[in-house]
């Protein structure tokens, strides 16, 4: 298997500051293939001003939790070789991918493949 695109899924709830550095930290992934980042707003009071263009953010009008959050922002598999789950306090190295990708590559035959972080 060649991993070529990742969706990369962060789940917020009102996590503010947290939920933007950790945007951030993903926006500087250095790897070579395509990220598909999905921020899923799980009914926030107040929502992270997202000012990204390369961010795809889906609102839900009730907070769905983390895994009906997950859910939302995974959608369709049709269009990526794998999902990278990343909680919305934690930031990420701008190496974090390479060797999930790598492993990846060496060992699975499957479609698709999720990661957490």
């Amino acid at each position: 298997m060649t991993v070529c695109r990742i969706r990369v899924v962060v789940i917020d709830h009102d996590g503010g500051s947290l939920t933007e550095r950790c945007i951030e930290s993903v926006r500087a992934t250095q790897w070579d293939g395509e990220l598909d980042i999905v921020l899923v707003d799980n009914a926030s009071v107040s929502p992270v001003a997202t000012t990204w263009p390369d961010v795809r953010v889906v609102r839900s009008d009730r907070n769905l939790g983390f895994a009906g959050g997950a859910n939302a922002g995974i959608g369709t598999l049709d269009d990526v070789d794998a999902v990278a789950l990343v909680n919305n306090d934690a930031v990420v190295e701008p190496g974090w991918l390479t060797p999930l990708v790598t492993a990846l590559d060496a060992g699975v035959n499957a479609k698709p493949v999720l990661l957490g972080v």
